[in-house]
C-alpha cells in the first residue's frame, strides 16, 4: 500500500538507528524519487555509493500527429525510455538529506 508521502508508483525510503541502536521510522528519499517506479536500492560495500533503479522517462504522453515506426523505435532506444536504468548517488548526500 502506498504511503501518503509517495511521489510515484514506488519510492525509496531509508531508516537509520538512533544512539541506542533502535531503528527510527523510515523517511522518504524525496530528492531521489520520481513519479515512476524507483526500486532496488543497494549501498556499495565501502558505504560510499547508493545505487538504485528507476523507470523515470521522458517519453511523450502523446504525439501531435501519428508517429512513424522509425520515431517510436528511436524513442525506445533512448536512455530515459521508462524501462529502467541504474543510477547512483553519494551515500553521504543521502545521509545528509535525512538530517
Amino acid at each position: 500500500m502506498a504511503g501518503k508521502d509517495d511521489t510515484g508508483r514506488g519510492d525509496l525510503y531509508m531508516s537509520v538507528k538512533d544512539a541506542t541502536g533502535k531503528w527510527l521510522p523510515a523517511k522518504n528519499l524525496k530528492f531521489l524519487n520520481s513519479t515512476r517506479l524507483d526500486y532496488c536500492p543497494y549501498v556499495s560495500p565501502d558505504q560510499k555509493i547508493l545505487f538504485f533503479t528507476s523507470e523515470r522517462s521522458t517519453l511523450p504522453v502523446s504525439f501531435d500527429k501519428p508517429a512513424t515506426y522509425s520515431q517510436i523505435e528511436s524513442i525506445s532506444h533512448k536512455t530515459l525510455n521508462g524501462t529502467g536504468n541504474l543510477y547512483w548517488v553519494s551515500f553521504e548526500v543521502v545521509r545528509s538529506a535525512l538530517k
